[in-house]
């Protein structure tokens, strides 16, 4: 079996893959496995070392990790189940065809995750992608099981199951998968975009274009009504100034202040004898 896995890739120091990516979530793998899928042998690829293994037996399950570049003899008995621990993103096209030939012919059920974040995008740049493995799969009637929820954390999980369903049962299975994240799709669209049916984008925004107008508007009556208020204001004060300097340039001011100011000293003479 091993042989053939060790013909796809020739590197031995793990650089490709990153299973042990999944460590810290092998706890919940293993459980997520045991439960739902119920296998009683697994045979677990990644190109890293991993304690899925150890983690199954718990469960009583028999298992056994191997790595594509170290050859082991063929088992005589198949596996229940095979998972792959990035197994897929680290093969290049070149290999894709006889891995997937092995893993058909190694057990019914396939169990494939990839992992997240950009290291994985640049690791696949060179793979099928994702879509490409489904329909390689489906070739040799493979079919993925969509009906099932690992709620594993990556960013693609599937498992592939041979079966032999009819075109109107997969066109059922595929289209009861895609009507809840549709439906999602509205929902978030309706909230992103609160518009009655009818309205459209076009709408919406000469809508907003509209309430800016107005805004802009308001602000500019409301500049030329202080404006206004101001000029009214300058001119109450220029009055107030000419006034005031014609009072202190009159004739009665000044005569009033020369009879003024003589009475003042007399008073404050007085006012020093007392």
């Amino acid at each position: 079996m091993n042989r053939r896995l060790s013909t796809i890739d020739g590197s031995a120091d793990g650089s490709m893959s990153h299973g042990a990516d999944y460590a810290r979530h092998g706890p919940r793998l293993a459980l997520r496995v045991a439960r739902t899928l119920r296998p009683s042998r697994v045979l677990v690829l990644s190109e890293q070392d991993s304690d899925l293994p150890e983690l199954l037996a718990e469960h009583g399950i028999e298992a056994r990790a191997d790595r594509l570049s170290e050859p082991r003899p063929a088992d005589a008995e198949p596996w229940d189940l095979v998972i792959c621990l990035d197994a897929l993103s680290s093969v290049p096209s070149s290999g894709a065809e006889d891995l997937l030939d092995l893993l058909c012919a190694t057990a019914d059920r396939v169990l494939v995750l990839a992992r997240t974040g950009l290291d994985a995008a640049a690791t696949q740049a060179s793979s099928p992608t994702n879509p490409a493995w489904a329909a390689a799969f489906a070739e040799r009637q493979y079919f993925r099981r969509t009906d099932l929820d690992l709620d594993l954390p990556a960013a693609w999980v599937a498992l592939f199951e041979r079966d032999s369903p009819s075109l109107r049962d997969l066109a059922f299975r595929y289209e009861s998968a895609l009507q809840p994240l549709q439906d999602e799709l509205a929902s978030k669209q309706a909230t992103v975009l609160p518009h009655s049916p009818s309205a459209d984008v076009d709408t919406i925004t000469q809508q907003g274009l509209d309430e800016l107008r107005h805004q802009i508007l308001t602000s500019r009556d409301f500049a030329m009504g202080a404006e206004a208020e101001i000029a009214r204001l300058r001119s109450e004060r220029d009055e107030l100034r000419a006034l005031v300097s014609e009072i202190y340039g009159s004739t009665r001011w000044r005569v009033g202040d020369q009879v003024l100011n003589p009475l003042s000293r007399i008073k404050n003479g007085v006012q020093r004898f007392r």
